[in-house]
């Protein structure tokens, strides 16, 4: 079977995956369901809210920190269990919405 590019399933998976975007600051927000990875690059420390992880549908959420950026914080959800994350300049971390039934929000790659 040959894909197009307008077809459903690995193909439409491996297409969002390439979508970027830049965070400078939080004039940048929110960050939303289609975001794939996100390069954050600011000069001061920014708190950056995540969507809840039922927003998320179970997509995974990348930040590449770049080096020199101050720190980034994500907040907004639990992270591992935690209620921030903080990410350093040269950091790169993917978090994965999880839910269990008893457990639920990012977990941390």
């Amino acid at each position: 079977m040959v894909h197009d590019g307008a077809t459903a399933g690995g193909f439409a998976l491996a297409r969002r995956a390439e979508k970027q975007r830049a965070i400078h600051s939080s004039a940048d927000f929110p960050v939303t369901a289609d975001d794939v990875i996100l390069n954050v690059n600011v000069s001061v420390a920014l708190n950056i809210p995540v969507p809840i992880y039922t927003g998320r549908a179970g997509a995974p959420l990348t930040f590449k920190v770049l080096p020199g950026s101050a720190v980034a914080i994500l907040t907004g959800d639990t992270f591992d269990g935690i209620s921030t994350l903080p990410l350093v300049a040269g950091m790169t971390r993917t978090i994965t919405p999880y839910n269990d039934g008893i457990n639920a929000g990012y977990g941390v790659d």
